[in-house]
């Protein structure tokens, strides 16, 4: 009796956990949406330079806190940055290091507003400072709407 061939699955690596999760149909439904495309359209506009080494062009459109991470974040603008080939490839590496050797680059948050890191190479964003509140009127109690009354 002739021996049976062995099948294209035994000829594979095993892939490890993340990338089997890259597989998942949720990601290719958000990868393969027109609202990815036109937002990825809309982040390389407006990111025209990689915004990790600030020297080439952006050519991908990375999600900050990755997709496998926080799926709700998926079509979050503040989720999204414009990167050069080489370093999303690294920072794709450095996070499928991290989730192999069972760590995370940073924890997922808890809610979707939370602020997300920049990258170390940005310029730090600090939101401006509230304005102070409105000087005493000469009378003491200040008027509704500022103005005195007629």
């Amino acid at each position: 009796m002739p021996k049976m061939p062995r099948s294209f699955e035994s000829y594979r690596a095993p892939l490890n956990d993340r990338m089997r999760e890259m597989r998942r149909p949720d990601r290719r439904q958000v990868y393969n949406s027109s609202r990815w495309h036109t937002l990825r359209g809309v982040v390389l506009a407006e990111e025209p330079v990689c915004r990790m080494c600030g020297e080439r062009p952006s050519t991908h459109v990375d999600h900050k806190e990755p997709l496998i991470d926080r799926p709700d974040l998926a079509f979050t603008r503040s989720n999204l940055q414009g990167l050069c080939d080489p370093c999303h490839h690294r920072k794709t590496a450095d996070e499928s290091r991290a989730v192999r050797q069972g760590k995370r680059l940073s924890p997922p948050s808890s809610s979707p507003s939370t602020s997300l890191p920049l990258p170390i190479s940005s310029p730090s964003i600090a939101s401006p400072a509230p304005s102070p509140p409105p000087p005493p009127s000469p009378g003491g109690t200040p008027h509704p709407g500022g103005l005195p009354p007629a």
